[in-house]
């Protein structure tokens, strides 16, 4: 007899304490200034994964770029408005005017500071999203008309994201440093393959990143995790989409390249030694290891031609950014202060 009444009440203390496990209560115990922190809720992770690789050659999907990239960046430019990572001041999250009068963002003219540190940040809708690193990169969103900044995922993002509509493209450091793709319509996300990526850039529905499990392989794949291809056989430093081309960097030799996304083949189109390349409008952007790291800007004409290949930046650089609004860069003068460079 004793023994049926131990077992019901051994079954309700661990109906008990599961309830209470499974309260959603959230508290806030940090201050933030100029915002209002508030938590939202995370779906769960689907995984998506190919089943093979297929080498670009051997396909017969058409790859339809659109006419700009995104990378990940620090600044981001919205109407009159720059939200950047403010690397005099911790990386916190801070916003200036857009139209700078000096060559570098001065204190006096920043309007707002969040106290959140930030590496990477990109904007939908006119939302900022970024990655708080102070918080082992949990996603937050920053509604600058509402002065408001949200939890959007405690999930372990990576320091670089960037976004396609709706969708925002990291790398998942909690799954092994590999592609995912966050929804923020309906608060989900997926895993986009099983390969470690390092950099990578969004255009339309398209991701291209490095390999890094198979040398630094340049390898695009769909933001549904479809689509799958191995584009190159040598690995790759940096790259960029150009009309129906791949323009790129080999790590080997640092040299540029281009891939015919119609022939499937690949040529080496100029000996510039460089890395870090990226486009705006129709110029393209690479930091030169001939001279320096300082940074110069090409254009490529309808016969893959490099012409016009100028200066930009007489100083080492380390990383830059492109805006809207214009060129961002980490110098050597001063690795603490955020320097402009207007386009020509």
């Amino acid at each position: 007899m004793k023994k049926l009444i131990l077992i019901p009440l051994i079954y309700c203390v661990l109906l008990i304490g599961c309830s209470k496990a499974s309260d959603p209560t959230t508290t806030d115990s940090t201050s933030k200034t100029s915002s209002n922190a508030e938590s939202s809720s995370y779906s769960s992770t689907k995984v998506t994964l190919p089943s093979k690789t297929i080498n670009y050659n051997e396909s017969t999907q058409n790859l339809n770029f659109i006419a700009s990239d995104l990378s990940y960046s620090k600044f981001i430019s919205i109407g009159q408005l720059l939200f950047f990572s403010d690397s005099n001041n911790n990386n916190k999250l801070s916003v200036t005017s857009s139209s700078l009068s000096k060559n570098y963002i001065e204190d006096e003219n920043i309007q707002d500071i969040y106290d959140y540190s930030v590496e990477s940040m990109t904007s939908i809708d006119n939302i900022i999203y970024f990655t708080n690193t102070s918080e082992n990169n949990n996603l937050y969103k920053l509604d600058y008309e509402k002065k408001s900044i949200t939890l959007v995922s405690s999930d372990s993002f990576s320091s670089e994201i960037s976004s396609s509509e709706n969708d925002i493209i990291y790398i998942n450091k909690a799954m092994g440093d590999t592609l995912g793709c966050y929804n923020t319509k309906n608060n989900t996300s997926i895993q986009l393959s099983s390969d470690k990526c390092g950099s990578f850039i969004v255009n339309g529905e398209y991701i291209l990143y490095q390999n890094l499990n198979d040398n630094l392989s340049l390898y695009v794949i769909k933001k549904d995790g479809s689509g799958r291809q191995k584009l190159t056989s040598t690995g790759v430093d940096s790259f960029a989409t150009y009309k129906n081309f791949i323009i790129y960097i080999n790590a080997e030799d640092n040299y540029l390249y281009s891939l015919n996304l119609s022939s499937k083949k690949s040529q080496r189109i100029d000996l510039l030694k460089g890395t870090n390349l990226k486009h705006h409008n129709e110029s393209f952007y690479f930091i030169s290891l001939e001279h320096s790291n300082h940074l110069y800007s090409f254009s490529i004409d309808d016969k893959l031609n490099v012409i016009g290949k100028t200066p930009r930046i007489n100083d080492a650089i380390s990383d830059y950014y492109l805006t809207e609004s214009g060129m961002f860069s980490e110098q050597g003068i001063n690795i603490n202060k955020s320097y402009f460079t207007a386009y020509e």
